[in-house]
């Protein structure tokens, strides 16, 4: 008996369990932002060190290739569970295998994943089957197909997702560590966000300060639009968390970022020039639950950071 056979095997009961459909339901219907699955594959992606991601919409399915790290054994059992999945540990990696993933079942009924020696699809959200795959893919890559086969119409599905997908701008990819680099294509039209570092410096002990630019290039465009952040991170952070009976757990090494907008001389941009704190900025905080939006967090870390800036200034 293969690995994929001992994972359904042990998953069956579960399935059959009188409570499991109003557990799917939770699952599935949790995910009220349409196409939410799409941050999903890009911090998973991310998390493999994947430096490249590309989505290929079709009409009646989507194909996300990445050329992180293969699957291993662990990530295999990872996204046919129910549960944090293999990074439970690391609140740096903000995309992970397991309740995240369950998103894509949104818009579809059996996810199909070719990974390294892996090629399965997932049906009830935790029953793997072997499938032989029916496209071309590179032993270095990992392809996630996913066939708009469930309740949702296909061209529902089609909708939303390439309404998602065109949304996606520079903030994406502003906060992951490796992904530089995303491709999109939408019936012919071509969309690319790609990310580079032009500076490093470290004005602090594990406190890094960086110049990101972020170009955005449209098929649809004449002109392709880059915008350029002022990027602190702050490194090795120990923050605390509470297990299932609220015993606090110490957490290593995390990190903390915040990204300030650029003008053309590489000047933050400010509300008010006299204060930066009112400076607009994104953060990604491991203590707050807000990532992927422009915000003000307090938390001491954060607050830590920006005095850091200031005096270094």
């Amino acid at each position: 008996m293969d690995i994929l056979q001992k994972i359904k095997q042990r998953n069956e009961s579960f399935v059959e369990n009188e409570n499991f459909s109003g557990v799917k339901s939770i699952i599935v219907d949790n995910y009220n932002d349409q196409a939410h699955f799409i941050y999903e594959l890009l911090q998973n992606a991310d998390d493999a060190g994947a430096t490249n991601i590309k989505f290929d919409l079709f009409d009646d399915h989507l194909v996300v290739t990445h050329n992180g790290k293969v699957f291993s054994e662990k990530d295999l059992k990872a996204i046919c569970s129910i549960s944090k999945g293999t990074k439970s540990d690391d609140y740096t990696k903000i995309g992970k295998f397991g309740i995240g993933f369950k998103s894509v079942f949104v818009y579809t009924d059996s996810p199909q994943i070719y990974s390294g020696e892996y090629q399965f699809e997932i049906k009830e959200l935790v029953l793997p089957e072997k499938r032989v795959c029916e496209i071309e893919v590179s032993p270095k890559a990992t392809v996630f197909v996913l066939p708009f086969n469930n309740k949702k119409t296909k061209n529902s599905a089609f909708s939303q997702i390439a309404g998602k997908l065109k949304e996606l701008r520079d903030e994406a990819l502003l906060f992951l560590s490796h992904l530089e680099l995303i491709d999109i294509r939408i019936c012919g039209e071509v969309r690319t966000i790609k990310k580079t570092q032009t500076r490093q410096d470290e004005f602090e002990k594990n406190m890094k300060c960086e110049i990101i630019e972020i170009e955005i290039a449209d098929s649809e465009e004449q002109e392709n639009e880059s915008v350029k952040y002022l990027r602190l991170k702050k490194e090795k952070i120990q923050l605390t968390d509470y297990d299932d009976e609220q015993n606090p757990v110490k957490i290593e090494n995390q990190v903390v970022m915040i990204a300030f907008i650029l003008d053309n001389e590489e000047n933050v941009i400010s509300l008010s020039e006299a204060d930066i704190k009112n400076t607009c900025y994104y953060v990604f905080c491991p203590d707050n639950d807000t990532v992927w939006e422009r915000v003000s967090c307090s938390c001491p870390v954060c607050y830590k950071i920006k005095q850091g800036y200031d005096s270094a200034k």
